[in-house]
């Protein structure tokens, strides 16, 4: 849609400019220059400007597009898109823009070209000004396509805004998360769950660290586990539910440390680490789909993990429902199992630190204490929990922060397609403008006039565009979140903004205007001497009638 905006701007800027030459072709036509010249010369002409344009494009997709597209949507998701300068799209946009040059050049040369010779070099600035009516088309659709747009990108910008701002059921702020391989230095057994333990200690001693956990996975990393199992009252599945839930190993101080409520009973702590014993917490949801009207505290479940099947723990708490592996999902049913009553093979651990303040100010002193415990102990994925958010809404970021940029692209071409049009328009008809004057008309008229002009082609590209926007939408209704693909706040806003852009690039022009009124105004000139003659005969003729009349 932007490349076709892009075509209707050249198309526009072109017809006005060959336009503004129509009288220089007459006069060639008449030395003798033949009409296949004429066509020649503009055809090259056009191909000259549009290789110079395909040169600098090349050159600005070969320096600058990984920089822009850095700036558009972070450094972290340019991994994401392939933006390498590709022998297929290269070929593909030098064609799109040569033909558009060589098409919109070439229009203008055979409508010239087969004008007869004293058409060309006897019309009058009055006549050779009409509407622009196909410049004002090809900005029309502009403003329609805009329309498109930025329906679409407002539509995503709510996603993203509706996304990051929902309740996750844990809290987000002030949360350092790290990863740990033990394994990697020999940390098997009982000598794996004493380090981590013992990392914890260490950790929770540090000055502005709140309390610190750590589980098999972060919330929201999009990594889980999920297994079929069975309750002391029967399946842990209801029939007509999906088979499986989803189940976490979790250390001490998990929910203390991650905000997770806890609704009934108690967390894991590590006394149940001490003396071996397996424990587990269920959310709400598996609460209310297993033990309905009852009490599951004391109650028995079993998960069946793929190297320790159908191990039993005893449910000491019910905690409240908090995302897990994806935002846009609903909490499922989710098992927080006890991590340290057996070794659970696992390679790697995240650990969560609740911090008094700053998360990244307790950084250096966090890997210190893990140096000073075991300095061959690899650390990784170091980041906070808003920074893991906005990793997992990555997609969604990068599709709102695109879809924006090439809307204010949209506009930004809409604003030169309207400007260049209306102000070739207000030069063309600076005498007729004169005449309006020197008749009497309004300073205010003669400015409304232009400024009518703007809005009639805005209203006429956003009567093309709303259907066409509202239409498309639906396509995009499967990644939206929170927002309904006709939102009419949304349509409503992006209607306002391109009527506000059409007023706005119209101003220039209508302070040109303003520039031939004062002209007209100062010095008699050739159009106020038209308005006095024609005033002049105007009433010599009334006299006449009524004459006759008497």
């Amino acid at each position: 849609m932007v490349l076709l905006i892009a075509c209707a701007n050249v198309a526009t800027l072109l017809l006005a400019r060959a336009k503004s030459r129509q009288k220089e072709i007459g006069v060639r036509l008449a030395i003798g220059a033949s009409r296949a010249r004429i066509i020649r010369q503009l055809l090259t002409e056009s191909v000259l400007l549009s290789m110079c344009g395909g040169v600098c494009g090349f050159l600005f997709v070969y320096w600058g597009a990984r920089a822009l597209l850095a700036v558009m949507v972070g450094a972290r998701q340019i991994g994401q898109l392939n933006v390498t300068p590709d022998t297929t799209v290269l070929l593909f946009t030098a064609a799109v823009s040569l033909a558009s040059g060589v098409l919109f050049g070439l229009a203008p040369a055979f409508r010239a070209s087969r004008s007869g010779l004293a058409h060309q070099l006897t019309e009058t600035a009055a006549a050779t000004t009409p509407r622009h009516r196909l410049a004002k088309v090809l900005v029309a659709s502009q403003i329609a396509l805009s329309v498109v747009l930025l329906f679409g990108a407002g539509l995503f910008v709510r996603t993203l805004r509706n996304l990051n701002g929902q309740q996750l059921g844990f809290e987000r702020e002030d949360l350092l998360l790290f990863e740990v391989a033990p394994d990697r230095s020999g940390y098997v057994g009982a000598r794996g769950i004493a380090l981590h333990n013992q990392l914890r200690e260490r950790i929770e001693r540090l000055s502005g660290v709140r309390s610190v956990t750590f589980s098999e996975f972060a919330l929201l990393t999009g990594w889980s586990n999920s297994s079929p199992g069975t309750t002391d009252r029967g399946p842990l599945t209801p029939p007509g539910q999906p088979d499986s839930v989803y189940y976490n190993r979790v250390g001490p101080r998990f929910f203390e440390t991650m905000g997770v409520r806890v609704l009934l009973g108690r967390g894991i702590q590590q006394s149940d680490t001490d003396i071996g014993r397996p424990t587990a917490v269920v959310n709400e949801s598996l609460a209310r789909a297993c033990f309905p009207n009852e009490n599951p505290v004391g109650h028995r479940i079993s998960v069946g993990l793929s190297f320790n099947p159908q191990k039993s723990y005893e449910i000491i708490g019910v905690v409240k429902d908090a995302k897990y592996d994806r935002m846009r999902e609903a909490p499922p049913r989710t098992v927080y199992l006890s991590y340290g009553t057996t070794w659970d093979r696992t390679r790697r651990m995240c650990f969560a630190v609740r911090a008094v303040s700053d998360p990244l100010a307790i950084t250096a002193s966090v890997r210190e204490a893990i140096r000073d415990a075991e300095p061959k102990l690899p650390l990784f994925n170091v980041r906070t929990q808003r920074e893991q958010i906005q990793e997992a809404l990555g997609q969604e970021r990068m599709m709102a922060d695109i879809s924006s940029c090439f809307g204010a692209l949209a506009l930004l071409l809409v604003a030169i397609g309207i400007y260049g049009t209306l102000f070739y328009a207000v030069t063309q008809r600076t005498g007729e403008i004169g005449i309006r004057v020197a008749l009497g008309a309004p300073k205010v008229g003669v400015v409304w006039m232009i400024l009518r002009e703007s809005l009639a082609v805005a209203a006429l590209g956003l009567a093309v565009g709303l259907p066409v926007a509202l239409a498309s939408s639906r396509l995009a209704a499967s990644i939206l979140f929170g927002v309904s693909p006709h939102d009419g706040v949304t349509l409503i806003a992006s209607a306002a903004l391109l009527a506000a852009i059409a007023i706005f690039s119209a101003l220039a022009p209508a302070s040109r205007g303003r520039e031939s009124i004062r002209s007209a105004r100062c010095v008699t000139s050739e159009s106020q001497r038209i308005a006095q003659a024609f005033l002049f005969h105007f009433c010599s003729v009334k006299k006449s009638i009524l004459g006759v009349a008497w």
